[in-house]
């Protein structure tokens, strides 16, 4: 198993679900 490959898919997935997680919280700012 690479290692590195699957730390680095696990930090870019948390990293993703981050960035759209902050996007939906600051629309739901906006709209509510």
């Amino acid at each position: 198993v690479l290692v590195p490959v699957m730390v680095a898919v696990l930090l870019g997935a948390i990293y993703g679900l981050g960035e759209v997680f902050n996007v939906f919280s600051a629309i739901g700012r906006k709209n509510g």
